[in-house]
């Protein structure tokens, strides 16, 4: 595993080369990025070509009529990547599908992420380039987790989230097995779009939103210091972080898809949010952090 630094005027950004992980954000010398521990060893896998745990036997999902086991959140978080651009500001990396790949995920492609910084934050992007005789199903996500509290003598409640528009949809929950079940919700928003943290509201697992009204949140303190992030490529979004109090950090994660539910068949090409890829074509999805 190697790690590549990109950098512009006050900010630079640090990528792993297994699993493309971003392993710091520095702007203006504060470290933005979770730094990993015990409380959580990630800090920004990338999710593909699930998101979340299946729920067929052995954690499976039918494709082509036949069952492939996927691990949660797929397997793009632990290949490793080759980096193919390297300038002052940005980092493309890559991963092409092979025999392993193909056992768990039947399609031929070429999974590209670039990194490209600017003064104050940076816009990651998935290309993904469809190889296969056949248009390819997928589901791709980013789990990014900022550091909560950011800055010195602030507190974990004094943050809360913060969404562009009005918000009327409910958060499903995740159960014990990795597994939504769809016909539950809970109300979570407070004043139409926002909602502070506490660490209780995680003791069941992470908010996930379907088809928001937003493409665009905020995770900000008390005086409107913090980050945003646009997302306009994704129809779903969770938020995240372990229950505990020592867990001090807060996960934004904009998805195509999401883990599956009890109401559905098991069938890949069913799950929700599921996008496909024409024979020969590719995709681009984006999203994008700046410290505010």
């Amino acid at each position: 595993m190697k790690n590549y630094t990109v950098k512009s005027n006050g900010t630079s950004l640090s990528i792993d080369t297994k699993g493309a992980q971003i392993s710091s954000l520095k702007i203006g010398g504060l470290e933005y990025i979770w730094q990993r521990g015990d409380e959580w060893n990630g800090s920004a896998p990338i999710l593909f070509p699930i998101v979340g745990e299946l729920k067929g036997e052995g954690k499976s999902t039918i494709i082509k009529g036949k069952p492939y086991h996927i691990t949660i959140h797929g397997f793009a978080g632990s290949r490793e990547y080759s980096c193919k651009v390297i300038s002052e500001d940005e980092v493309i990396m890559s991963f092409e599908s092979n025999e392993e790949t193909r056992s768990k995920y039947p399609y031929d492609y070429k999974f590209s992420v670039e990194f490209k910084v600017f003064d104050g934050g940076f816009k990651q992007t998935f290309i993904i380039e469809n190889k296969s005789p056949e248009r390819m199903p997928y589901i791709v996500g980013a789990h990014p987790g900022f550091r909560c509290p950011l800055f010195l003598g602030d507190k974990f409640e004094d943050y809360k989230i913060v969404f562009e528009k009005d918000e009327t949809a409910e958060a499903y929950r995740i159960d014990a097995d990795g597994l939504v079940d769809d016909s539950k919700s809970e109300k979570v928003f407070e004043n139409g779009r926002e909602i502070p943290l506490k660490h209780s509201i995680f003791n069941t697992g992470a908010l996930l939103f379907e088809k928001l009204n937003s493409k665009s949140v905020k995770l900000i303190n008390k005086k409107g210091k913090g980050v945003r992030m646009d997302y306009p490529d994704f129809d779903y979004f969770g938020i995240w972080k372990m229950k505990s109090p020592s867990a001090k950090y807060v996960c934004l994660e904009p998805w195509t898809g999401m883990n599956d539910c009890y109401s559905e068949d098991g069938i890949y090409e069913h799950k929700k949010g599921i996008r496909y890829i024409e024979e020969n074509s590719s995709v681009s999805l984006e999203f994008t952090l700046t410290a505010i």
